[in-house]
């Protein structure tokens, strides 16, 4: 049966071969990261800094505060089948994921107003 070094062996053997190669055998503890400088090429483009902003507390917040009117809206829309134009609906489709599924209904019953939906 095969003896395995006691810890004592291990540090023995570490030691002798930190001076062999002239190796501090003492270490520093790492010191904690506080801050860190961002390379500018890592930093988010301003697009990804608008996506990331849609998603704050504050930003969903309002975005569910304005969902009703704005469904109320298209509601009108469809029932009168009037086109809100393409650019209001693309507005709405960009800020607000939950109204998508309306507008995306509204743009098969009534293709003529134009197409948002991608693929």
């Amino acid at each position: 049966m095969k003896e395995f070094p006691t810890n004592v062996q291990k540090k023995e053997e570490l030691q002798e071969f930190h001076e062999s190669n002239n190796l501090p055998t003492t270490y520093q503890q790492p010191t904690k990261v506080v801050g860190m400088v961002v390379d500018e090429a890592l930093e988010a483009s301003p697009q990804e800094q608008e996506e990331d902003e849609k998603w704050t507390d504050k930003a969903i917040a309002a975005r569910a505060q304005a969902r009703p009117e704005r469904l109320k809206k298209l509601k009108l829309a469809e029932k009168f089948q009037q086109n809100p134009g393409i650019e209001f609906l693309r507005a709405w489709w960009d800020d607000d994921p939950v109204l998508r599924i309306v507008i995306r209904k509204l743009l098969i019953k009534y293709p003529e107003w134009g197409d948002l939906v991608p693929g």
